[in-house]
């Protein structure tokens, strides 16, 4: 177990190295936590293959802080572990909870129309996504953009479907050529923002999963 004995871990990190129990239907596998940060976290068990995605299972962890108990489900496995929903309760327990984690990304998008102008615009504005959260977006364009703080915009952004949206931009910052812009949805489709918040998900586990994958390849035994 990778225990810290000076405790430097922050936020829902000390609970990594920990110990943890696991239940479901009544029976009850041991694991230890080898990832834990923002709503995901991963344990390890010899048993691992006796849980399925979407089971619904009872956590027990044992950290330097305390017993944290919590309900999830399981989203992902691996040969040896697997990745749960970490609680938005629990991460209050460790000042963890963000309102929208972002997750870092590069994806055409376009802006169709501002609302200032109350006209389309032609061409549209052919902008790149750069990272991407359940409240807004940040992009990039060329800096002599007609964009402006506090601009009003239709985008359809191309994720694993379309998805359009209406933005405000919050903030605009040039470097050279290039201006970057911070933006904060004000209307988005119900259905689609189901879409976003699965592509997140599967964004960031996917990631999860790479970053393990280049670890072991790069494993040494001295």
């Amino acid at each position: 177990m990778n225990f810290d004995p000076m405790n430097r871990k922050v936020g829902i990190a000390v609970l990594t190295g920990s110990q943890a129990m696991m239940e479901k239907d009544g029976y009850v596998n041991s694991g230890n936590v080898v990832y834990a940060e923002g709503d995901l976290i991963e344990i390890t068990s010899l048993q691992i293959t006796q849980y399925k995605l979407g089971d619904y299972i009872k956590v027990t962890v044992y950290s330097p802080k305390g017993i944290d108990t919590f309900y999830t489900s399981v989203v992902a496995r691996t040969t040896n572990s697997i990745i749960l929903i970490y609680p938005p309760a629990n991460q209050l327990k460790y000042g963890e909870l963000r309102e929208f984690p972002r997750i870092q990304i590069e994806v055409s998008a376009v802006i169709k129309s501002l609302y200032s102008s109350r006209t389309p615009i032609d061409p549209p504005i052919q902008i790149i996504i750069g990272d991407i959260s359940l409240g807004g977006i940040g992009f990039s364009t060329s800096a002599d953009s007609i964009l402006t703080e506090r601009s009003t915009a239709s985008v359809e952004i191309q994720l694993s479907d379309n998805f359009p949206c209406t933005i405000e931009i919050v903030r605009r910052r040039v470097m050279g050529n290039l201006a970057t812009f911070g933006a904060k949805f004000l209307r988005v489709p119900t259905d689609k923002m189901n879409m976003l918040r699965g592509f997140i998900l599967r964004t960031r586990i996917e990631g999860l999963l790479i970053e393990k994958e280049e670890a072991a390849k790069n494993f040494k035994v001295i």
